[in-house]
């Protein structure tokens, strides 16, 4: 299915060539391109209230931390599991053929506006496919090199990521979504909701280090500033999504307070499976979700599966985050999500 892209507008086509280019990076982005990207991908951010996204109840000019497109009709939805420094993932997605019959790619839909795209976070952070170069540079690190070849290969791919996230919000503001993950803590702090990561390593103290000595605290406060300005839901007629499954019924009102709210941050990114002791996605459809008669679905990554999907909450929530396949779900406009039939692999 991957085909190549003969109908972008040539205005486009330069998106396109800087995403292919980081999806190959050999080396981490340099200062001055990555400090401009992501300045850039902030003022987008900073400006997004709109009717899509309602600010907090405290201010009109902070963004919320809901995407709102119930009620909004004529495109279809590309959901996107955790990133985890994939950095092929997003060209490979982009080029891939979505439309059977004419051989349209996402990319090209995306540039006729009848796509929108979620991505589920974790952009950072490799996983277990790279569990050996966690261990070599953590030993390294130990040592007191934060900046070993081994991590400067794992940020190479982690700020590439990071990068074509940041391109396509830039290019696309209203139909390109990223979520904020509980991966999306680039201080490795203890607090809004967050919590320091650790994993086969001391991954966030070693992002954390590297990117302060490599960068400085300059673009560490950029980067800092656009995961806080990162919506932690979006909701559509037919179902909902986060990163991780609702800990807790959340109303709409306090989502898009999330902002101002640790807990609607914690309990979007952070649940584990068995963390839930009641069934919370139901009582979100009936108060978020339009009432039709297409059954309702929850989507979320965070937590792995193996194969395809992962039902939870007597089917309502399906988890779609395999960290060894490249895969995405895709909602046809109207109609509704059939994890069975929608979940595509690259």
């Amino acid at each position: 299915n991957f085909r190549l892209l003969n109908k972008i507008p040539p205005e486009k086509t330069e998106i396109l060539d800087k995403i292919k280019k980081f999806s190959c990076a050999k080396r981490p982005v340099s200062k001055k391109d990555f400090l401009s990207l992501i300045s850039g991908c902030v003022e987008v951010l900073e400006s997004e209230v709109t009717d899509y996204r309602k600010p907090v109840s405290i201010s009109d000019e902070v963004p919320g931390g809901l995407v709102d497109f119930t009620g909004k009709k004529g495109f279809d939805v590309i959901v996107v599991p955790d990133l985890h420094a994939r950095k092929e993932l997003i060209y490979k997605l982009l080029s891939y053929g979505i439309d059977e019959k004419t051989g349209e790619s996402v990319f090209e839909r995306l540039c006729s506006g009848k796509l929108l795209i979620i991505f589920l976070g974790d952009i950072l952070h490799s996983e277990s496919d790279k569990k050996e170069r966690w261990l070599k540079a953590y030993d390294e690190y130990s040592a007191g090199n934060a900046l070993s070849e081994q991590m400067t290969e794992e940020m190479t791919d982690g700020l590439a990521t990071l990068c074509q996230v940041m391109i396509l919000k830039k290019a696309f503001p209203e139909i390109v979504h990223c979520l904020k993950g509980n991966h999306e803590n680039i201080k490795n702090e203890n607090s809004g909701g967050n919590f320091a990561f650790r994993k086969f390593v001391d991954e966030g103290s070693m992002v954390y280090d590297f990117m302060s000595e490599k960068y400085g605290d300059k673009i560490v406060n950029a980067i800092y500033k656009f995961e806080l300005l990162l919506p932690v839901m979006a909701s559509f007629d037919d179902f909902l999504i986060s990163h991780a499954e609702p800990l807790k019924s959340y109303s709409k009102e306090e989502v898009i307070d999330s902002v101002i709210k640790s807990e609607v941050v914690y309990g979007l990114t952070w649940t584990r499976n068995g963390d839930v002791k009641t069934e919370t996605a139901g009582t979100m459809f009936d108060s978020i979700c339009k009432k039709n008669k297409i059954e309702k679905k929850y989507i979320t990554g965070h937590r792995p599966v193996k194969g395809k999907f992962n039902l939870r909450q007597n089917g309502d929530v399906v988890q779609i985050h395999n960290p060894h396949v490249m895969q995405f779900a895709y909602i046809k406009n109207g109609d509704g999500f059939n994890p069975e039939n929608d979940i595509y692999e690259l």
